[in-house]
């Protein structure tokens, strides 16, 4: 493997919740392969803000090393943690410099405490958890219902269907309609998704479509297209899984909100083409995401202007 290569891995490694076998799927590398970097950047306690200003060389050095001997690593108290952060400013990065600035030699890597600090927060109860991060993930999905056209050339009615992705830190969403559910429109409506955010995400969670996912399950195989625009935009694929209703809640949200206050309003107007209705849906949109949500007293706009991380393009 090259070191930008390698240097790509440690960014996914270390700024994302991906699994080993996840990032093992996007790579085209062995789980086991990935453990070991993840241990390796564990060992050398290394952050990617630094591992960002060193560059591949450096990751290429780390991870041709070899394993360090172990010693016993100061593991700070999860539930202070988790309360120091939801200090305004504070933030699991500025906090982590500072608790390695004590005790370099044995303080947990930035890795392995955001590791803990995940598996802390995931056994609280559900109304407890924080949510999801900025910039980390954008979850997708098709709308039960559908909207639709008058085709000019016919006099007929032309049901389309309706994509929709959100972030789920900002809610920003995201709304098209495409003719069909089939991997060139599937493919086309995330294209027009990431130019309307203006970066993309770390990760995409979908839902097990056919365009998406051709074998769901613990192994999951993505749709070859799918996989390829993902490595392009340099971000990984996770599917929703069986019995984790929070996998699907924040797309299913957006779908519900979708269909409530722009779908229904569409049902009541008419449109001579696919263009003509998109563009509106694109007006109706804009005004969902500049309006102020009553539970932050933000509009989503605002909050993603606030907290955005995106890997721009």
């Amino acid at each position: 493997m090259h070191a930008m290569q390698q240097f790509d891995v440690a960014k996914f490694i270390l700024t994302t919740t991906a699994t080993d076998r996840e990032l093992g799927h996007t790579f085209h590398l062995s789980k086991n392969t990935i453990r070991r970097y993840r241990d390796l950047l564990n060992q050398r306690g290394v952050a990617w803000a630094e591992i960002e200003r060193e560059g591949p060389a450096f990751v290429e050095d780390i991870l041709h090393a070899g394993r360090s001997s172990g010693r016993h690593k100061n593991s700070p108290d999860l539930a202070a943690l988790d309360q120091a952060l939801r200090a305004p400013g504070m933030t699991l990065q500025l906090w982590w410099e500072q608790y390695r600035k004590a005790d370099p030699r044995h303080a947990l890597s930035y890795s392995h405490l955001a590791a803990k600090l995940a598996a802390y927060r995931a056994a609280l109860p559900a109304e407890m958890r924080q949510g999801y991060k900025p910039g980390e993930q954008v979850a997708v999905d098709y709308s039960g219902m559908l909207a639709s056209y008058m085709d000019e050339a016919t006099g007929q009615p032309v049901s389309v269907q309706v994509f929709v992705g959100v972030l789920p830190h900002s809610s920003l969403i995201f709304c098209t309609c495409t003719p069909t559910q089939r991997v060139p429109d599937f493919l086309s409506a995330h294209v027009q998704m990431f130019n309307y955010f203006q970066g993309t995400p770390a990760m995409v969670v979908c839902d097990n479509l056919k365009s998406a996912v051709l074998k769901a399950g613990r192994e999951p195989v993505f749709q070859r297209s799918y996989l390829s625009l993902a490595q392009h935009y340099m971000m990984l694929i996770r599917n929703t899984r069986p019995r984790r209703p929070r996998d699907k809640a924040p797309a299913e949200s957006a779908v519900r909100i979708v269909q409530q206050r722009i779908l229904a309003v569409l049902s009541q107007e008419s449109f001579g083409s696919l263009d003509d209705l998109n563009a509106r849906m694109r007006v109706l949109l804009d005004g969902l995401n500049h309006r102020t949500m009553k539970k932050y007293g933000q509009s989503r706009r605002e909050r993603f202007l606030q907290t955005c991380r995106f890997i721009q393009y």
